[in-house]
C-alpha cells in the first residue's frame, strides 16, 4: 500500500505541474493575440477619426492604413478563433484546479490514515481529471471530422 500511496503522489503532483506549464503557456499565447487586437483595434478607430482640415491627401492614407490595421486584427481574430485558445487555456485551468483539490484531499485522507478503498477512489478520481483532456481532444477532432463532412 505504501508504493500505491507514493505512486499516487507523484502522480498528483506530476500533473498538476504539467497543467500549470500548459495554463501557463496557453495563457501567453492567448495574451500574444489578444492584446494586439485589441491594441490594433484602437488604432484602426484612431486613424479612420481622424480629421485633417486642409489636407485632403491625407485621407487616402487614412483609409489605407486603416484597412491594413483592420486586415492584420481580422487576421489574427481568425487564427485565435480557429486555434480555440482560450478554451483551451481555460480547460487546463479548470484541470489544473481540479488536480489542486484532488490533492488536498489525498494529503487530508492520508492524514487520516489512509485504507485501500480511500486509494482507489482518490485514484479513480484522478483518472477521471486527466481523462477530461482526452475527451475534450477526442471532441475536438470529432467536431473536426464532423465540420469538414467526413
Amino acid at each position: 500500500m505504501d508504493k500505491q500511496v507514493e505512486f499516487l503522489e507523484k502522480a498528483l503532483e506530476n500533473s498538476k505541474l504539467k497543467y500549470s506549464r500548459q495554463r501557463k503557456y496557453m495563457f501567453k499565447l492567448v495574451k500574444l493575440y489578444k492584446y494586439p487586437i485589441v491594441v490594433l483595434s484602437a488604432l484602426s478607430t484612431i486613424a479612420l477619426g481622424l480629421q485633417f482640415e486642409g489636407h485632403p491627401e491625407f485621407i487616402e492614407w487614412q483609409k489605407n492604413i486603416a484597412l491594413v490595421i483592420t486586415a492584420v486584427v481580422t487576421l489574427l481574430t481568425t487564427l485565435l478563433t480557429f486555434w480555440n485558445l482560450e478554451e483551451y487555456w481555460l480547460h487546463n485551468k479548470v484541470i489544473e484546479q481540479q488536480l489542486e483539490l484532488l490533492q488536498q484531499k489525498f494529503e487530508f485522507e492520508k492524514a487520516k490514515g489512509l485504507d485501500q478503498k480511500a486509494i482507489d477512489k482518490i485514484f479513480s478520481e484522478f483518472n477521471s481529471v486527466v481523462g477530461q483532456q482526452n475527451t475534450y481532444w477526442k471532441n475536438a477532432l470529432d467536431d473536426r471530422v464532423d465540420g469538414n463532412g467526413e
